[in-house]
């Protein structure tokens, strides 16, 4: 079992004894139910662990974690490592350390809302760290309904999934399930499992199954848990499932964390789920409080969530998924306030430097003032002055220069102990920090590189790989399975470097360093460069450029908001391109807000990026937006088309807009409407596909064409026919890409259906 959490006191002990009651409770209960039994009452709990910054609020829920993990867990199926609780915390172990081949006993979901003006969707962030461990639930329950071995039930559900036996055979060597083998079940069963392959449909895939398409990721993951976790589904694993938002007061700007939360509290009542959510947030955003300018200070999205859930007298629906009120009951949900200092924080300093004399380490506990996070930092700056130890010895004593020093140090702010924690460090590592900062509290770190590069004429990446390992301020640097962005470890960090760099601090300590202007002005030329072309930053990953775009439109919003319009109306296509549609939703609305559609800022955004924003316009149902937008396209390809009526681009562009004209007329119930406008883009995808045949795109744009009148309700056999008759064509010359292979056997079932319908 791992040891106790030295930060923790007696205090923080009794907190932790109420969480672990809780989900003793749920387990309890769901262990005992009888396949397809409906419990009378809900089982789910909800945690709220609040306080303000530095309590301890994410080391206390992930000491749950590793009770979990060291006393629930007999065949270890999750890792029990006393390290998850270093600096930084991290809220999910990585999926490669679990044991696959063991049976699992809860599902832990761990997520950080980032700390970032762009956050993301923290839900689709996770979706590659959730997806195993659902595919290991589902294995789990088949096991404990048949009594067969995990292996042969994992043969069993590659078979249920389509995947090869002869594949699964290489990976299932008796009781041996690897990490490779459970994610491929997994994109094969799971609705999130289609997210995370990155598969999306577009173009004429969208008009032939856009009832496959996935519209919200909240809707996907919801799907999959009310599978696993209601007792009443076919497929119930039996299992508890724990999820951790950490830093829930972040999520105000990330909309879908709100939307989830209402509806997982909810659903976990309505159908009975064995759930335990942990919400960590900070003090001051549960109310609304009014701020230093007299200004009033609005509650966050999450405190309005657990508000709404929490009041049996609510009848109106959520603000942020529509879900009914009063749905966590009093004697479900856990109001755990860490506003009280930690009692007794001496063993987490007798455990790192046992060898420090008692009166001076009183001394240094009275200053930190029962404050895990400041006892952090000053014991970190001490594990960097080894000089302050007799004999440069940690273990030992301190010398008086090293009490002076160290008792000094305590006397500071919080924050004045980690900007001396970052001047600890070598010079080299400062200044990719410094560079780092520019770009906020998450950053691509190619562009840090970059930027380097340009500037310093000296590369960034292993300091700032230095500056993750050995000081601890950054995260995600070194790995770059998934992409090539990181953050700073925490806020705090962030900060420090900002102010290192703003104060001018940082230009008297590092001579090569230029000026804060200098910095900014080479970073927007970088950032600029990137949204005119990005196809010169083709080394970047999707996930990179979500990141990298969104840094972008921030910074140009205020001086060059053409430019902050054309980088997200390339986000609105990344996020899509990467399946996210929440992503994409987001982009969208602040594009509507900067590019104001009837006004100049729309000039250079080539009509491909506004057919997207439109597209994502449509899916949503934002039918308004979408026509003001679609009716300038309109306008503005008419008259380039007017103006060089043989520039097959821009002839294409307004067949295109004719086409999403018909698209909106379609959402509205117009068919006729709809059939008039197919028909305009149709007479321009037939004019380009007879003035060059063997342009593949214009062959398939018509197919599109035709799949639309079809879809309107105007001849629909014959234009089924007419699209079949040209993928059959482009198949047998060979040029059906294999993106499209789906194609061919769509149709065919469409035009079946036509002519037997009639």
């Amino acid at each position: 079992m791992a040891r106790e959490l030295l930060f923790s006191g007696d205090n923080r002990k009794q907190e932790l004894r109420q969480l672990k009651r809780a989900f003793d409770r749920i387990a309890g209960t769901a262990a005992a139910l009888r396949p397809g039994e409906h419990p009378a009452e809900p089982m789910h709990a909800v945690a709220l662990i609040h306080a303000e910054r530095g309590r301890g609020k994410t080391r206390l829920a992930m000491e749950l974690y590793r009770y979990l993990a060291g006393s629930c867990d007999p065949d270890g199926y999750w890792p029990d490592d006393p390290d998850m609780l270093a600096e930084p915390v991290a809220v999910m172990p990585g999926a490669e350390r679990n044991n696959f081949a063991a049976e699992m006993p809860f599902l832990w979901w761990g997520m950080a809302v980032a700390d970032s003006p762009n956050p993301g969707n923290t839900i689709f962030g996770t979706l590659d760290d959730l997806l195993p461990h659902l595919t290991a639930a589902r294995l789990a329950g088949r096991r404990q309904a048949s009594a067969r071995t995990l292996a042969a039930e994992a043969v069993d559900l590659a078979t249920d999934v389509g995947l090869e036996m002869t594949e699964m055979a290489v990976e299932v060597t008796g009781e041996a399930l690897g990490l490779g083998m459970i994610k491929r079940l997994g994109q094969g069963m799971w609705n999130i499992g289609q997210i995370v392959r990155r598969h999306t449909s577009s173009g004429a895939e969208e008009s032939l199954s856009a009832d496959s398409q996935v519209k919200s990721v909240v809707d996907a993951v919801m799907t999959d848990l009310s599978r696993l976790f209601a007792p009443r589904s076919t497929t119930w694993c039996g299992k508890p499932l724990v999820i951790l938002v950490d830093d829930a007061q972040f999520a105000d700007r990330d909309p879908a964390m709100a939307a989830f939360l209402e509806r997982l509290i909810a659903r976990s009542d309505q159908e009975r789920w064995p759930l335990m959510l942990l919400i960590t947030h900070w003090d001051k955003e549960l109310r609304n409080v009014l701020a230093a300018d007299g200004t009033q200070q609005p509650r966050s999205h999450v405190a309005n969530v657990l508000r709404h859930a929490t009041d049996p007298r609510e009848v109106d629906p959520g603000r942020y998924a529509g879900q009914r009120g009063g749905s966590l009951h009093a004697d479900h949900y856990l109001d755990v306030d860490l506003g009280a200092p930690v009692d007794d924080l001496r063993p987490a300093l007798n455990d790192r430097y046992p060898g420090i004399e008692a009166g001076t380490a009183t001394e240094i506990l009275t200053r930190a003032d029962g404050n895990p996070r400041m006892l952090e930092q000053i014991m970190a700056r001490m594990e960097r002055k080894p000089v302050w130890f007799e004999g440069g010895q940690t273990d030992n004593d301190l010398t008086p220069e090293g009490r002076s020093a160290i008792l000094a140090l305590s006397d500071l702010p919080l924050e004045e102990i980690v900007l001396q924690r970052l001047r600890d460090t070598p010079e080299d590592v400062r200044s990719a920090l410094v560079l780092a900062s520019l770009l906020g509290n998450r950053f691509v770190v190619d562009l840090v590189e970059r930027l380097s590069l340009d500037r310093l004429q000296h590369p960034a990446r292993s300091s700032l790989e230095e500056g993750e390992s050995r000081y601890r301020f950054l995260r995600n640097v070194s790995d770059r399975s998934r992409n090539d962005t990181a953050d700073f470890a925490e806020r705090l960090f962030h900060e420090a470097a900002t102010e290192y760099r703003r104060s001018g601090l940082a230009r008297k300590e590092i001579a090569s360093l230029p000026s804060d202007s200098d910095l900014a002005g080479a970073l927007d030329s970088l950032l600029t460069g990137l949204v005119q072309s990005p196809d010169v930053f083709a080394y970047l990953t999707e996930d990179d450029l979500s990141i990298a775009l969104s840094i972008a439109a921030d910074r140009m919003e205020r001086h060059d908001p053409a430019s902050a319009a054309l980088a997200l109306a390339r986000l609105v296509g990344v996020e899509d391109q990467r399946g996210n549609p929440e992503g994409a939703y987001v982009a969208t609305d602040r594009f509507i807000s900067i590019a104001e559609p009837d006004g100049d800022r729309l000039t250079n955004i080539p009509s491909y990026l506004l057919d997207q924003v439109v597209t994502a316009l449509l899916r949503r149902g934002d039918r308004q937006n979408a026509e003001r937008l679609v009716l300038l396209m309109l306008d503005r390809a008419g008259a380039q088309v007017e103006r060089d009526p043989e520039n097959t681009e821009w002839q294409r562009d307004l067949s295109i807009s004719h086409d999403r004209v018909g698209d909106i007329r379609v959402a509205t119930g117009d068919r006729e409407g709809a059939r008039k406008a197919f028909e305009a883009g149709m007479r321009i995808h037939e004019a380009l596909a007879r003035r060059d045949p063997e342009n593949t795109e214009w062959q398939r744009d018509l197919i599109v064409s035709h799949v639309k009148l079809a879809g309107s309700g105007a001849d629909p056999a014959r234009h089924y026919a007419a699209a079949l008759d040209i993928a059959r064509t482009l198949a047998s010359d060979d040029r059906l890409m294999p993106v499209d292979d789906w194609m061919i056997p769509e149709l065919e079932r469409r035009l079946a259906e036509q002519e037997g319908d009639d």
